[in-house]
């Protein structure tokens, strides 16, 4: 019961979710319900969030295996095909913003989903190498340590 500590930093809503589920137990949506999230002040610190949320998925997909989606791979490919990648998201900003009569932004907005996506994946292969957050499950870790130093 309760909260799993590996899940120190990430996921350990979800995670909680899905096991109170697995035991029978109902979960309740209340529409009136609010919740309050502190959004990053910088780029940096929405990116260094972006990864946590990148491991923290590949720990729940380890341990709920039925929550994998194909979506979720969708920034790993990012990384593979970097190129037509970055060409989608400038189409898209570029095609969004013009919509909305604001293509002075066009930079900002491709540097913000790239800033998220790319991270994001980072986190994911990150996650596939150390099983959760804590100094114990780092040690454990089999990843050699100059990996841990450059994505952690």
């Amino acid at each position: 019961g309760g909260y799993d500590e590996a899940f120190a930093l990430v996921g350990e809503d979800e995670d909680l979710s899905r096991r109170l589920g697995y035991a029978g137990g109902k979960l309740l949506y209340i529409p009136s319900a609010e919740v309050l999230h502190f959004q990053r002040d910088t780029i940096k610190t929405w990116a260094d969030n972006m990864f946590v949320y990148g491991k923290g998925r590949v720990w729940l997909i380890r341990r709920h295996p039925q929550a994998f989606s194909l979506v979720f791979l969708l920034p790993v490919l990012a990384l593979l095909f970097l190129p037509v990648y970055l060409l989608c998201i400038l189409l898209y900003s570029l095609q969004l913003l013009v919509r909305r009569r604001e293509v002075k932004k066009l930079w900002r907005v491709s540097a913000l989903y790239v800033c998220t996506h790319l991270p994001y994946a980072l986190g994911m292969i990150y996650g596939l190498f150390v099983r959760g957050d804590t100094p114990e499950a780092i040690a454990r870790s089999k990843t050699p340590k100059l990996f841990l130093m450059v994505f952690h």
